[in-house]
This record gives C-alpha cells, sequence and structure tokens, in this order.
C-alpha cells in the first residue's frame, strides 16, 4: 500500500523536485522566466504563505503553495510545480488537490494566477478546481500565450 505524505517544504523536497519536474512544467517556468526550477522553485517557497510537499512513498508528487502579490493585496496566488510521479497517482493527486483548494478559498477570497496555454492538462484540471479560466495573453520574455485563472469566493 502506497504512504501518501502532505509535509512542509524542505531543501530535499526542492533538490529532488528540481531533477524530476514534468516537462510541462519545466517549459511553463521558463516561459514566464526564462528561470531554472531549481531558482524558481527556491524562489516561491522563500516568498511563500504556505509550502507543501506531497510525496508517495516518499517519493515528491508536487510542490504546491500560495503567494501573494503585497502582503496589503487581496490577490493570493496559488501555484503548483509537479513530478512525472504525479502520473502514477492521478487519483489521489485530484481527490487532494480539490479538498486543498476548497479550504484555502475558506480563508482566501480571490486565488489568481497564470497558466501555460501549452499545458492544456493544467488548464482542463484548473476548470475542473471551479477557476475561471481567461483569455490567452502574452507573457514572459519570449509572449508565449498564458491563461489568466481566478477564482472568487
Amino acid at each position: 500500500m502506497v504512504k501518501y505524505e502532505v509535509l512542509p517544504t524542505t531543501t530535499e523536497h526542492i533538490l529532488e523536485l528540481s531533477r524530476t519536474i514534468r516537462d510541462a512544467d519545466r517549459d511553463e517556468v521558463w516561459a514566464i522566466s526564462h528561470l531554472s526550477p531549481l531558482v524558481v522553485l527556491e524562489a516561491s517557497v522563500a516568498r511563500a504563505l504556505m509550502s507543501y510537499t506531497g510525496l508517495a512513498d516518499g517519493k515528491v508528487l508536487a510542490i504546491f503553495g500560495l503567494g501573494t502579490v503585497t502582503m496589503l493585496s487581496n490577490i493570493t496566488i496559488p501555484w503548483m510545480l509537479t513530478s512525472n510521479e504525479i502520473f502514477s497517482h492521478t487519483f489521489v493527486f485530484l481527490r487532494y488537490s480539490k479538498m486543498w483548494i476548497e479550504e484555502i478559498r475558506k480563508q482566501y477570497p480571490l486565488l489568481v494566477n497564470y497558466i501555460d496555454g501549452r499545458y492544456i492538462g493544467a488548464i482542463k484540471w484548473a476548470r475542473w478546481l471551479g477557476f475561471t479560466i481567461g483569455p490567452a495573453l502574452p507573457l514572459g520574455p519570449d509572449k508565449v500565450l498564458f491563461h489568466r485563472i481566478e477564482m472568487r469566493t
């Protein structure tokens, strides 16, 4: 039986995910920032209101958290990067991601982020979670098309 855990993110989690990150996540990180997954993960976790790692038998499935635009802003930014291991745990991932979004909606009235328009799976997942998907807009150094996702309580 698989042992699933959600733990506060550690440096070891960040290092593992930087090596095992899904290609689509790596492409999205590069498109928006021209930075490596390691740099983006370290910065995201350092600035996060909260950051957690989903594990299956000790292997990192995903690192996720919440950020803000500024401390005075009412916009909260949910984010997640996943490993290739996620494909072996789809049902558990979907169930727990739905539960997490429902919990954070209780505290944060406006959730906003952007998804690479090429990342069809992430767009479908965000829609399934209840996000409104906006039109594609050119963002990042290469002006790749990204969709704004938004959820209001």
